[in-house]
């Protein structure tokens, strides 16, 4: 149940990316795309087993020689471990970890000490979760946008953060939408957290 003395982190923001991936085929990456500023993010998959490499490995640009800024490691059962930073040590790596509630649902949560704007503006550890949803879409989604779509929701004041829906058209795989303005860290940790439940379900 959300407290009722928790502060919304609301502010007047919408950040669309378009999420494409190569159509037909086995695909081994995401592109994503804001589409207002054109910026890039460049999502590297790897599914061999037996490799060291993560799962999903985040890169700033658009190819996989752009900055790392994110990995993912998938485990069995839903569980998840995301990593911020930089593989090769030059920025720090902050752990956070993402699990399924319980077999019977679609909720995935994970506890965050991003520095949430609060009335007294200090850091506040939140938690929140990813729920598959059918009642909430992308600004200006079309019907298309409702195959998987997913919410991501403060648990302190149920506050949808971010929606990420699918697409049906070929080569399109989904649009995500940031609606607050948390900084980059928030985004790249949005966007880690949300492709790694497409791939881990693609997987199964």
């Amino acid at each position: 149940m959300a407290s009722t003395t928790s502060t919304p982190l609301s502010t007047p923001h919408h950040k669309l990316f378009s999420i494409d991936r190569r159509p037909l085929q086995p695909s081994d990456y995401f592109d994503i795309k804001d589409q207002a500023t054109g910026g890039s993010y460049y999502m590297e998959l790897n599914d061999d087993n037996k490799a060291i490499r993560p799962d999903l490995v985040l890169h700033t640009g658009s190819s996989v020689h752009g900055p790392v800024v994110g990995i993912c490691n998938l485990a069995i059962g839903g569980h998840m471990k995301i990593g911020l930073g930089d593989l090769e040590g030059r920025r720090p790596m902050k752990w956070e970890y993402m699990t399924r509630r319980n077999l019977r649902t679609s909720i995935f949560s994970w506890e965050t000490d991003f520095a949430w704007p609060t009335t007294d503006e200090h850091a506040e550890k939140r938690v929140l979760w990813w729920k598959r949803t059918r009642s909430v879409n992308v600004e200006g989604g079309a019907s298309t946008f409702l195959r998987r779509n997913w919410k991501l929701v403060d648990e302190a004041s149920d506050e949808i953060l971010a929606v990420c829906a699918s697409s049906r058209e070929i080569g399109h795989f989904a649009m995500l939408e940031i609606r607050v303005q948390l900084g980059d860290v928030f985004e790249q940790m949005a966007i880690l957290t949300c492709l790694s439940l497409y791939e881990e379900a693609d997987r199964d």
